[in-house]
């Protein structure tokens, strides 16, 4: 018999009722038996998929449909480029090693993808109309707390959060609204097939540009951005490390950054709430780049330029001219000139030989005031003389600026010359304006003529939030806790036991087993250790009744045989002699007790 499989339903939960109609079945077992997995920690994203459609005999439909119905495929694709995203399919379909993730957030950022939360009124609805009850996909996403459609508050199946959930979800309260808001668009862009949905990168990218975020040379309008997004999400969450994602600039500029590279993956919360500001918000501050604006500038020059040569044309004198354009009259006289149209002129004092001179002087590149004092005429007279020829223009401009990198160069040598220790940016400090103009004009004289680098050492690790470090050492603590608990049989602390307890990522717990202060924090606990405390604890349960077999005696202590006479043995005995010797000497091998009672 093949059991239902709903539309949303996540394909671990159907594994584990599956597993619930075989006595002594669990979901690793069905796990392993049905699809060659070993574990069952990856469940919104599962590999193995044509496993699962030739197990059941394609009766739920082909790769595609369980990808698009029953996993979170669409919704990390948002986050992908096309060629990507195939490749993404590719190795959900086939039998996959280990984790499978496009895209991730930062270490202590990942929500827990280990147990399916439930919502209360779904339960209830499927109970009355199926019978049964099941995990649906869109409650499995990150930081998704209440259900999109009956805005409820989400548990677990077992009832208890994992300890590093529950303490990331018990900081804030947030905005109700905005944490309804952000369930809704997460459970649309899950229900949605990526191709089409508006969450994608590639339409988000468009949404930006229509809201003018991004101009039409692909820049962003980065600062602009990032403050609304701050003033929108900052303190909007209940969860902290959400909330901390959204409070910190270099995580949402890194973002940002990644979503204009093609070459990089977006994770799909980042699509989500980017996506939010475009829909909400409009950039109205005007942005463009310097060559944009300059571009603008020589357009508009040249629909003006040619107003004023046709109302030139078409007037009997500069001066009516002047009158409809209301420019200057000096100012036209001198567009006439430069394009070759008649202008009537008034005798002038300057003549052919003087304004020859004055032509001669602007093209050896004497300053305009300097030629002004020479020749003995005003400065607008120097100034109306160059404007009047194109060529004396252009060459006075260009001996000019020969002369400013001439002396610019000069100032550069002089101080590395002065300051032959300072570093290239010291340089930059001491003389910016000459830095400036050859980094404009010469770029390559000064890379040659610069200070070289200096060898950097290697950039530390990111460091992580201090309130993460925080509460994952309290989730850690926490599960110590309840591995070590008196009242019950001691548990081992091992790396799977602290990962399944806290919810933490197994990066996550070698991270921060590695950071130097907490060394002295003993996890994950080896397996000497907690048969030792297994042994401490069943003497103290037994002390007042007969010495028992070894292999009673191991079995009530939960361990194996092996590992008891282990850690009893002469090449171990100096290890535990202080623990057993004295408190039940009875149960040392070499005691009269082992050579008398012994029944292997």
């Amino acid at each position: 018999m093949i059991p239902p499989f709903p539309k949303d339903e996540t394909l671990n939960s159907l594994l584990e009722r599956t597993a619930s109609y075989c006595f002594g079945s669990s979901l690793q077992l069905e796990c392993l038996r049905l699809l060659n997995r070993t574990g069952a920690f990856l469940d919104t994203l599962p590999t193995s998929i044509s496993s699962v459609c030739h197990v059941f005999s394609y009766a739920f439909g082909d790769e595609d449909s369980i990808l698009s119905k029953h996993t979170l495929f669409d919704f990390f694709a948002c986050g992908l480029a096309p060629e990507r995203a195939a490749e993404f399919r590719r190795r959900l379909i086939k039998e996959t090693r280990g984790p499978l993730r496009p895209a991730r957030l930062p270490l202590y950022f990942n929500s827990s993808e280990q147990e399916c939360l439930h919502c209360v009124d779904c339960d209830d609805f499927n109970l009355k109309k199926r019978g049964f009850i099941f995990a649906y996909r869109q409650h499995c996403a990150p930081f998704v707390h209440v259900c999109p459609w009956h805005r409820t508050p989400l548990f677990p199946a077992e009832g208890k959060f994992r300890l590093y959930d529950h303490q990331c979800r018990s900081r804030h309260r947030g905005s109700k609204l905005l944490v309804h808001e952000f369930a809704e668009r997460s459970a649309e862009c899950i229900g949605n097939n990526w191709h089409s949905s508006k969450y994608h990168r590639l339409d988000l990218l468009r949404q930006l540009a229509d809201r003018r975020w991004i101009d039409e040379h692909g820049r962003c309008a980065l600062s602009g951005l990032l403050k609304v997004f701050h003033k929108k999400f900052d303190d909007a969450f209940d969860d902290e490390r959400l909330r901390l994602l959204c409070s910190a600039t270099r995580y949402a500029e890194a973002a940002l950054r990644a979503l204009l590279r093609t070459d990089r993956n977006l994770h799909p919360v980042w699509c989500v709430l980017f996506r939010w500001i475009a829909d909400d918000t409009e950039n109205t501050v005007h942005n463009s780049s310097p060559t944009a604006r300059k571009r603008e500038r020589e357009r508009h020059s040249h629909s003006e330029l040619s107003e004023q040569l046709d109302v030139l044309r078409q007037s009997t004198s500069i001066r009516q001219a002047a009158e409809l354009l209301g420019k200057s009259p000096y100012t036209l006289i001198t567009v006439a000139r430069r394009h070759g149209l008649h202008v009537g002129r008034r005798p002038k004092r300057i003549f052919g030989p003087d304004r020859e001179q004055i032509a001669h002087c602007l093209c050896s590149g004497i300053p305009a005031g300097q030629v002004a004092a020479m020749c003995r005429v005003s400065l607008s007279t120097v100034y109306r003389i160059a404007a009047s020829s194109g060529e004396v223009q252009a060459l006075s401009a260009a001996k000019r600026s020969e002369q400013r990198l001439q002396t610019a160069r000069s100032i550069w040598l002089d101080m590395l010359r002065r300051h032959p220790t300072l570093t290239a940016k010291a340089m930059r400090s001491q003389c910016p304006a000459e830095w400036t103009y050859l980094y404009r004009h010469d770029r390559e004289w000064l890379a040659k003529h610069s200070p070289r680098r200096l060898q950097l050492p290697k950039s530390r690790k990111t460091a992580q939030p201090e309130q993460l470090l925080v509460l994952a050492a309290k989730s850690l603590s926490a599960a110590v806790e309840k591995c070590e608990a008196a009242e019950k049989a001691p548990i081992r602390g091992s790396a799977y036991r602290m990962q399944a307890l806290t919810g933490l990522s197994e990066y996550a717990l070698l991270h921060f087993q590695s950071r130097r202060e907490d060394r002295e924090r003993i996890f994950p606990e080896s397996h000497v250790a907690f048969v030792r405390r297994r042994v401490t604890w069943l003497r103290a349960m037994t002390i007042h009744e007969t010495p028992m077999p070894m292999w009673r005696f191991a079995k009530r202590a939960g361990v194996r045989l092996s590992s008891l006479t282990s850690i009893t043995s002469d090449e171990q005995h100096h290890a535990v002699a202080g623990a057993i010797e004295a408190p039940w000497k009875q149960y040392h091998p070499q005691s009269d007790f082992f050579s008398q009672n012994l029944e292997f």
